[in-house]
Protein backbone atom coordinates (compact mmCIF):
# COMPACT_ATOMS: atom_id res chain seq x y z
CA UNK A 1 0.00 0.00 0.00
CA UNK A 2 2.84 2.37 0.76
CA UNK A 3 4.39 1.77 -2.66
CA UNK A 4 1.03 2.12 -4.42
CA UNK A 5 0.35 5.38 -2.60
CA UNK A 6 3.80 6.73 -3.52
CA UNK A 7 3.34 5.83 -7.20
CA UNK A 8 -0.12 7.45 -7.25
CA UNK A 9 1.22 10.60 -5.58
CA UNK A 10 4.13 10.73 -8.05
CA UNK A 11 1.69 10.41 -10.97
CA UNK A 12 -0.49 13.26 -9.71
CA UNK A 13 2.57 15.39 -8.94
CA UNK A 14 4.04 14.79 -12.40
CA UNK A 15 0.81 15.79 -14.16
CA UNK A 16 0.52 18.97 -12.08
CA UNK A 17 4.17 19.96 -12.56
CA UNK A 18 4.60 18.97 -16.21
CA UNK A 19 1.18 20.05 -17.50
CA UNK A 20 -0.47 22.35 -14.96
CA UNK A 21 2.43 24.66 -14.15
CA UNK A 22 3.45 25.25 -17.82
CA UNK A 23 -0.19 26.02 -18.69
CA UNK A 24 -0.40 28.47 -15.78
CA UNK A 25 2.93 29.95 -16.85
CA UNK A 26 1.81 30.55 -20.43
CA UNK A 27 -1.33 32.33 -19.23
CA UNK A 28 0.71 34.51 -16.87
CA UNK A 29 3.34 35.31 -19.51
CA UNK A 30 0.67 36.47 -21.97
CA UNK A 31 -0.60 39.06 -19.50
CA UNK A 32 2.80 40.22 -18.24
CA UNK A 33 4.92 39.79 -21.35
CA UNK A 34 6.75 43.12 -20.93
CA UNK A 35 7.24 42.99 -17.14
CA UNK A 36 10.50 41.11 -16.66
CA UNK A 37 10.43 41.45 -12.87
CA UNK A 38 7.03 39.75 -12.70
CA UNK A 39 8.15 37.02 -15.09
CA UNK A 40 11.30 36.42 -13.07
CA UNK A 41 9.37 36.24 -9.78
CA UNK A 42 6.74 33.95 -11.27
CA UNK A 43 9.40 31.55 -12.53
CA UNK A 44 10.88 31.26 -9.05
CA UNK A 45 7.38 30.77 -7.66
CA UNK A 46 6.98 27.77 -9.97
CA UNK A 47 10.30 26.38 -8.72
CA UNK A 48 9.26 26.79 -5.09
CA UNK A 49 5.87 25.17 -5.70
CA UNK A 50 7.52 22.20 -7.42
CA UNK A 51 10.03 21.85 -4.56
CA UNK A 52 7.30 22.10 -1.90
CA UNK A 53 5.22 19.50 -3.72
CA UNK A 54 8.17 17.12 -3.93
CA UNK A 55 8.73 17.35 -0.16
CA UNK A 56 5.00 16.98 0.48
CA UNK A 57 4.89 13.55 -1.20
CA UNK A 58 8.32 12.56 0.19
CA UNK A 59 9.95 12.59 -3.23
CA UNK A 60 13.73 12.64 -3.52
CA UNK A 61 15.06 16.14 -4.17
CA UNK A 62 16.86 15.15 -7.39
CA UNK A 63 13.61 13.82 -8.93
CA UNK A 64 11.67 16.91 -7.91
CA UNK A 65 14.42 19.16 -9.27
CA UNK A 66 14.45 17.27 -12.57
CA UNK A 67 10.68 17.58 -13.06
CA UNK A 68 10.73 21.22 -11.95
CA UNK A 69 13.48 21.93 -14.50
CA UNK A 70 11.36 20.46 -17.29
CA UNK A 71 8.37 22.57 -16.19
CA UNK A 72 10.43 25.76 -16.03
CA UNK A 73 11.92 25.11 -19.48
CA UNK A 74 8.42 24.76 -20.89
CA UNK A 75 7.31 27.96 -19.19
CA UNK A 76 10.30 30.05 -20.23
CA UNK A 77 10.56 28.92 -23.86
CA UNK A 78 11.99 32.05 -25.52
CA UNK A 79 11.19 34.33 -22.59
CA UNK A 80 13.38 37.43 -22.08
CA UNK A 81 14.18 36.25 -18.52
CA UNK A 82 15.42 32.84 -19.65
CA UNK A 83 19.08 33.88 -19.70
CA UNK A 84 18.79 35.41 -16.22
CA UNK A 85 17.29 32.21 -14.80
CA UNK A 86 20.04 30.12 -16.39
CA UNK A 87 22.70 32.49 -15.05
CA UNK A 88 21.39 32.23 -11.49
CA UNK A 89 20.99 28.46 -11.76
CA UNK A 90 24.51 27.86 -13.04
CA UNK A 91 26.14 30.57 -10.92
CA UNK A 92 24.30 30.03 -7.64
CA UNK A 93 22.15 26.91 -7.27
CA UNK A 94 24.52 24.37 -8.83
CA UNK A 95 27.56 25.57 -6.81
CA UNK A 96 25.44 25.50 -3.64
CA UNK A 97 24.47 21.91 -4.44
CA UNK A 98 28.09 20.83 -4.73
CA UNK A 99 29.10 22.77 -1.63
CA UNK A 100 26.33 21.06 0.36
CA UNK A 101 27.70 17.70 -0.81
CA UNK A 102 31.27 18.69 0.00
CA UNK A 103 30.58 19.69 3.61
CA UNK A 104 29.16 16.23 4.22
CA UNK A 105 32.34 14.54 3.03
CA UNK A 106 34.37 12.82 5.76
CA UNK A 107 37.94 13.35 4.54
CA UNK A 108 39.58 10.64 6.74
CA UNK A 109 37.04 8.07 5.51
CA UNK A 110 37.50 9.33 1.95
CA UNK A 111 41.28 8.85 2.19
CA UNK A 112 40.80 5.42 3.78
CA UNK A 113 38.53 4.41 0.90
CA UNK A 114 41.25 5.24 -1.62
CA UNK A 115 43.88 3.34 0.38
CA UNK A 116 41.93 0.29 1.55
CA UNK A 117 39.35 -0.11 -1.22
CA UNK A 118 41.36 0.90 -4.25
CA UNK A 119 40.39 -2.27 -6.14
CA UNK A 120 36.70 -1.48 -5.56
CA UNK A 121 37.14 2.08 -6.84
CA UNK A 122 39.00 0.81 -9.90
CA UNK A 123 36.27 -1.77 -10.54
CA UNK A 124 33.59 0.95 -10.57
CA UNK A 125 35.68 3.06 -12.94
CA UNK A 126 36.33 0.08 -15.22
CA UNK A 127 32.63 -0.82 -15.25
CA UNK A 128 31.70 2.70 -16.33
CA UNK A 129 34.38 3.07 -19.00
CA UNK A 130 33.81 -0.43 -20.40
CA UNK A 131 30.02 -0.20 -20.24
CA UNK A 132 29.96 3.10 -22.12
CA UNK A 133 32.41 1.73 -24.70
CA UNK A 134 30.36 -1.44 -25.31
CA UNK A 135 27.24 0.68 -25.81
CA UNK A 136 29.01 2.80 -28.44
CA UNK A 137 30.65 -0.19 -30.12
CA UNK A 138 27.29 -1.94 -30.38
CA UNK A 139 25.52 0.89 -32.20
CA UNK A 140 28.48 2.11 -34.26
CA UNK A 141 28.10 -0.17 -37.26
CA UNK A 142 24.26 -0.25 -37.52
CA UNK A 143 24.14 3.57 -37.55
CA UNK A 144 27.14 3.99 -39.85
CA UNK A 145 29.53 5.79 -37.49
CA UNK A 146 33.27 5.56 -37.94
CA UNK A 147 35.59 5.08 -34.95
CA UNK A 148 36.45 8.77 -34.42
CA UNK A 149 32.74 9.61 -34.23
CA UNK A 150 32.04 6.62 -31.99
CA UNK A 151 34.89 7.48 -29.62
CA UNK A 152 33.69 11.08 -29.48
CA UNK A 153 30.27 9.83 -28.38
CA UNK A 154 31.97 7.57 -25.84
CA UNK A 155 33.96 10.41 -24.32
CA UNK A 156 30.89 12.69 -24.24
CA UNK A 157 28.97 10.09 -22.24
CA UNK A 158 31.70 9.54 -19.64
CA UNK A 159 31.22 12.45 -17.19
CA UNK A 160 29.09 11.46 -14.21
CA UNK A 161 28.36 14.54 -12.13
CA UNK A 162 25.21 15.95 -10.54
CA UNK A 163 22.62 13.21 -11.08
CA UNK A 164 25.03 10.38 -10.23
CA UNK A 165 26.20 12.08 -7.06
CA UNK A 166 22.68 13.03 -6.01
CA UNK A 167 21.43 9.47 -6.51
CA UNK A 168 24.34 8.07 -4.50
CA UNK A 169 23.72 10.57 -1.71
CA UNK A 170 20.02 9.68 -1.64
CA UNK A 171 20.93 6.00 -1.36
CA UNK A 172 23.38 6.75 1.43
CA UNK A 173 20.79 8.72 3.38
CA UNK A 174 18.12 6.03 2.94
CA UNK A 175 18.24 3.91 6.12
CA UNK A 176 16.24 0.97 7.42
CA UNK A 177 14.80 0.45 10.89
CA UNK A 178 18.23 -0.56 12.19
CA UNK A 179 19.85 2.61 10.87
CA UNK A 180 21.79 0.86 8.09
CA UNK A 181 22.25 2.84 4.87
CA UNK A 182 21.34 1.43 1.49
CA UNK A 183 24.99 1.93 0.46
CA UNK A 184 28.07 2.33 2.66
CA UNK A 185 30.16 5.46 2.97
CA UNK A 186 32.91 3.68 1.04
CA UNK A 187 30.58 3.30 -1.94
CA UNK A 188 29.61 6.97 -1.70
CA UNK A 189 33.27 7.97 -1.67
CA UNK A 190 33.94 5.72 -4.65
CA UNK A 191 31.18 7.53 -6.53
CA UNK A 192 32.79 10.86 -5.66
CA UNK A 193 36.10 9.60 -7.08
CA UNK A 194 34.20 8.48 -10.18
CA UNK A 195 32.64 11.93 -10.49
CA UNK A 196 35.94 13.78 -10.16
CA UNK A 197 37.88 11.58 -12.60
CA UNK A 198 35.19 11.40 -15.29
CA UNK A 199 34.50 15.14 -15.16
CA UNK A 200 38.21 15.70 -15.85
CA UNK A 201 38.90 12.90 -18.33
CA UNK A 202 35.64 13.29 -20.26
CA UNK A 203 36.33 16.78 -21.66
CA UNK A 204 39.98 15.93 -22.31
CA UNK A 205 39.08 12.81 -24.30
CA UNK A 206 36.28 14.64 -26.10
CA UNK A 207 38.73 17.33 -27.21
CA UNK A 208 41.17 14.67 -28.47
CA UNK A 209 38.65 12.53 -30.37
CA UNK A 210 36.69 15.57 -31.53
CA UNK A 211 39.85 16.99 -33.09
CA UNK A 212 40.43 13.69 -34.92
CA UNK A 213 36.82 13.71 -36.09
CA UNK A 214 37.17 17.27 -37.41
CA UNK A 215 40.44 16.46 -39.18
CA UNK A 216 38.89 13.44 -40.85
CA UNK A 217 35.95 15.56 -42.01
CA UNK A 218 38.29 18.18 -43.45
CA UNK A 219 40.33 15.51 -45.25
CA UNK A 220 37.12 14.09 -46.72
CA UNK A 221 36.10 17.55 -47.98
CA UNK A 222 39.51 18.10 -49.57
CA UNK A 223 39.49 14.73 -51.30
CA UNK A 224 35.99 15.31 -52.65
Amino acid sequence: MGLATQIFALGVYSVIVLQGLPLLGRLFFRRHRDDENSLFSFTFLILMLAAAGAHLIHLEDIVGAFLAGIAVNRVLAMSPVRDKIILIGEGLFIPIFFISIGVKLDLPVFAATLLNSLSFVLAILAALFLGKFLAVATVRRPFGYDWPAAMTMWSLSLPQVAATLAAALAAFEAVNADGDSLITESVLNAVIVLMVLTSILGPMLTEYFGRRLTQKGEEADVSS
